[in-house]
């Protein structure tokens, strides 16, 4: 049996304006389900597509927020592992690594450095533009191609794009650590900070927790070589910008592009295990009316 619910979004205010990002509206409107005026009278069932919508996504954050209580003792090397190196490289790497880095004197960091064209021009376009024109991309070729598992996709991402902001914003205000143009070296932690000058705030890297985290979800969603090259090219370029301008220590990027990594790996793998149960799909669909969902159980 398959239920179509199609409405279009309507907004009407009474009293004073109020003023809505486009972009955030845009966001909502693609990933989120509407619910309202149909065709026929609305059903119970109506609001059991709504339900079933926003509590794939309510599973998948609380999913993300349980992630500590499913570490096992194969994952204690990793994360000690990881806390090592990103403790070295601040230690011993980060400043050097930080003034070398742009000469490239030796050609040692040349392959990084080929990805920089893509981190520059990465670094041009603004974050949210960049997650909402993905987003549109993919849930309206769900709609043109027929295909669920790209509007699967588009919420994914969305997922991705706000937890990760969540730990760099939490991270960078409990770390307080310098930037490498401020000049007072790596190793310039004021922990628990809370200060709202963005000159400390850079651990981990922000453009490293998003573009791994998004490219991670594009190359796990689509494992295909010339996706996952092109994916990882460019979240490898965005971490080369980020040192050869001064923004980040290389540790910043290590840990932003690790935990952007993981966060991605884990909804996917997360979505891949839910899908695995072929009784229920969601695809977006148009209306006359508007944009809604079509639910197939």
């Amino acid at each position: 049996m398959k239920l179509a619910v199609c409405n279009c979004l309507v907004c009407s205010v009474k009293s004073r304006p109020v003023r809505v990002r486009g972009d955030v509206l845009l966001l909502l409107l693609l990933v989120w389900p509407h619910q309202g005026h149909t065709q026929t009278s609305a059903t119970p069932t109506d609001s059991n597509a709504a339900a079933s919508w926003f509590g794939a996504m309510r599973g998948d954050f609380a999913h993300a927020l349980q992630a500590p209580t499913r570490w096992s003792r194969r994952d204690g090397p990793k994360i000690a592992t990881l806390a090592l190196t990103v403790g070295g490289l601040v230690r011993w790497a980060d400043e050097d690594i930080d003034r070398e880095f742009p000469q490239d004197e030796h050609r040692l960091f040349s392959p990084a450095r080929g990805l920089l064209p893509l981190g520059e021009k990465y670094d041009t376009i603004p974050s949210t533009h960049m997650i909402v024109g993905l987003t549109a991309a993919f849930s309206l070729s769900s709609v043109v191609l027929d295909e669920p598992r790209h509007l699967e996709t588009a919420r994914l991402l969305v997922e991705a794009y706000v937890i990760v902001n969540g730990v760099g914003i939490v991270g960078k205000q409990l770390l307080g650590r310098a930037r490498p143009f401020v000049g007072s070296g790596s190793r310039d932690f004021d922990l628990a900070r809370f200060s709202s000058q963005n000159d400390f705030r850079s651990m981990p890297s922000g453009h490293s927790l998003e573009a791994f985290a998004t490219m991670t979800i594009l190359a796990k969603r689509y494992p295909h070589w010339w996706v996952q090259l092109p994916a990882y090219s460019v979240a490898g370029g965005v971490a080369a910008q980020r040192i050869d301008t001064h923004k980040h220590w290389v540790s910043d990027v290590v840990l932003g592009g690790t935990i952007g990594y993981q966060v991605a790996r884990m909804l996917a793998d997360h979505s891949a295990a839910r899908s695995s149960d072929p009784s229920a799909a969601v695809r977006l669909v148009y209306h006359p009316a508007g944009i809604g969902l079509a639910v197939t159980f």
